[in-house]
């Protein structure tokens, strides 16, 4: 390096951006250094670039225009098993400057992953259930707080819980016992009516889920109860008699008195029996216990579909499965048709026009908790159960501490694991993400790599060379927010869902505006020439 400069800085006049990537499976460490005002291409003279390996740092120096000498030195993240012997590669770009790191394993391989054990080792760790429920039951009984403000939630602790079943649980009983009468059908829909009775919400049990806890609302603070009690109240004021029908979230005139809707969801029964078959002297058809009105209820599941072909050994009309719905409760009536499930990304298939969902609030704070389905003319819990989004909740009083189940737990991980799941089972890799409410499409999210590991800061020079940072996983994904939505006419949207086979979820308005920003401070960690492709902003999110 010339010794003919006029000055010298040890630092840049301005922090640098700089970001380490690595793709699991794949020995590379990259490394990104740059800022919004520098064409390191044109204005980094005499770059170079050396690993300090006794200082577990990457030492980077250049002249500027006013030939003044930069340094830089990036503290290397960990875990990561460097190949010192290795060649780094480096470039100067238009605006950014990379490096490359050869490594002896991948970041995410078992021996690296072990190095990191400690305290914070399980906010690297997937989230799963099996680990929520050991976590749930090895103790004493718990009571669960607001992750905000630290307000009680729960009146009394609570020492059952019980795993809720997948959200296909009763067409997999019929794909296992069949979904008829003949042979084996009967023990299919014992199951499923076993299902209604064994997951309803009462005293002292706590339903779980991958995103969810479901708590009867007697075990909550009476605040909390008061809360939706007063917007219940409110509501009718403002209907100003409970006669007057007033419009839906479809544009519907509905009745606000939940008679109505509650005398249609008590009509499971066997339907009509002058079916065709019969017409024709056939007496062998016979059909299981169905929702009959599909109007003010969610569409009918493949689950739950007429079995046409079924035919009975006898010449009697079969009969398995009447009463055995008979004493339910609408409660349970509702949770038999498909609203046993994850409602922190709600499907397409269980939105319902009879139903609405509405919003748990911190009565101290107003921070969303979850939701509870209601009638769509009142705020009053449909089946008793109060749905809690586990990031919103926690199981002790300090939400950080090592006590708290749900530490670990964040919108954005939630959210990615959703996607990550849907990929996996369903090879969905496109989601379009609608308002619960209006129904109006918000966010498109296109997942490109979900196997990333990634750490973004900011270095002003060769101060904190000893900063403890850490390579996080992360999925790399394509993203477009409402307010470019808007430019496409609806017909657009929906042709690119069908085309695509698109995912279509449902979710509040509070938590997509969150997911659009931290989509867009994703944007950030990576230089212009890196945040766009095919149209549609590149960014990430913690997995």
């Amino acid at each position: 390096m010339s010794s003919n400069h006029k000055t010298i800085s040890l630092a840049p006049s301005a922090p640098w951006t700089v970001t380490w990537e690595s793709q699991s499976r794949t020995p590379i460490l990259r490394l990104l250094i740059f800022d919004s005002r520098t064409n390191p291409k044109l204005e980094c003279e005499d770059l170079q670039i050396r690993l300090v390996l006794e200082e577990s740092s990457v030492l980077v120096t250049w002249v500027d225009e006013n030939e003044a000498q930069v340094l830089l030195r990036v503290p290397l993240p960990r875990p990561v098993l460097l190949d010192a012997e290795a060649p780094l590669s480096f470039k100067a770009a238009d605006d950014h400057i990379e490096v490359k790191l050869l490594l002896l394993l991948p970041v995410d391989h078992p021996i690296v992953l072990s190095f990191n054990e400690g305290e914070d080792s399980d906010l690297m760790k997937p989230l799963t259930m099996d680990s929520d429920l050991s976590a749930l039951t090895s103790g004493e009984a718990l009571s669960f707080y607001c992750r905000n403000c630290s307000t009680k939630l729960t009146s009394n602790p609570i020492s059952c819980f019980v795993e809720m079943p997948s959200t296909d649980w009763r067409e997999s009983a019929d794909n296992w016992f069949g979904g008829c009468c003949c042979s084996f059908g009967g023990v299919s829909e014992k199951l499923v009516n076993g299902y209604a009775i064994s997951y309803s919400c009462v005293t002292g049990k706590c339903l779980v889920n991958s995103t969810t806890v479901v708590i009867c609302k007697d075990d909550l603070e009476e605040s909390l109860v008061m809360e939706w009690e007063s917007n219940d109240k409110k509501e009718h004021d403002m209907d100003g008699t409970f006669g007057r029908l007033h419009e839906n979230q479809y544009g519907e005139d509905v009745s606000p008195i939940s008679k109505h809707l509650n005398d249609k969801f008590s009509s499971l029964s066997v339907v009509d029996k002058t079916t065709k078959a019969e017409q024709t002297g056939d007496n062998t058809f016979c059909q299981l216990p169905l929702l009959n009105d599909s109007e003010n209820s969610a569409e009918v599941q493949p689950s739950q579909e007429i079995h046409t072909n079924c035919s009975c050994s006898t010449s009697e009309s079969c009969s398995v499965g009447e009463g055995l719905n008979d004493n339910f409760t609408p409660d349970k009536k509702f949770l038999l048709n498909g609203f046993l499930e994850n409602i922190f990304m709600i499907r397409s298939s269980h939105v319902s026009k009879a139903v609405k969902w509405v919003e748990i609030l911190c009565p101290k704070c107003s921070f969303l908790l979850g939701a509870y389905p209601s009638y769509a003319s009142e705020n009053e819990p449909l089946d008793g159960g109060m749905r809690f989004f586990k990031y919103c909740i926690s199981s002790c009083s300090q939400p950080d501490g090592l006590m708290n189940v749900f530490r670990k737990y964040t919108l954005e991980r939630m959210f990615t694991s959703q996607l990550l799941e849907n990929a996996k089972d369903e090879l969905m890799f496109r989601t379009l993400v609608r308002d619960i409410k209006s129904k109006a499409p918000a966010l498109q999210i296109v997942m490109l790599n979900p196997n990333s590991w990634s750490y973004s800061g900011c270095c002003s020079g060769i101060a904190n060379s000893e900063s403890n940072i850490e390579l996080r996983p992360v999925m790399k994904a394509l993203f477009s927010h409402s307010s470019h939505i808007t430019e496409f006419p609806t017909s657009q949207m929906e042709n690119w869902v069908r085309n695509n086979d698109a995912d279509e979820v449902y979710m509040f308005a509070e938590q997509i505006k969150e997911l659009i920003d931290l989509l867009e401070e994703g944007k950030t960690s990576m230089p212009l020439s890196y945040t766009n492709l095919q149209g549609l902003p590149l960014s990430s999110l913690r997995r």
